[in-house]
């Protein structure tokens, strides 16, 4: 079996409501948290959300309250990957 990952994402509201809530995160991680970016983000460009703000925007989702993540490496039997070295 090869190795997937597995995550959930957990929210505590209404189904559109996520969307509203990362959109909004999303230019506050840009605007606020500005230095805690990767550096070549801080450039410019045009970057996917996950790319660019990462870390940043799940630690803001998360601090609100209002959303939980979760993720994990799944390896089958046997399998070893570089991470778990």
């Amino acid at each position: 079996m090869e190795p997937f990952s597995h995550a959930i994402n957990t929210w505590f509201t209404a189904a559109n409501y996520p969307s509203v809530v990362m959109l909004a995160e999303s230019a506050l991680s840009i605007l606020l948290s500005h230095s805690e970016l990767p550096q070549w983000v801080r450039g410019g460009g045009v970057f996917t959300p996950a790319s660019a703000l990462g870390d940043t925007l799940v630690k803001r989702l998360e601090a609100s309250g209002r959303m939980a993540f979760e993720s994990e490496v799944v390896l089958g039997p046997g399998d070893e990957s570089k991470k778990t070295r």
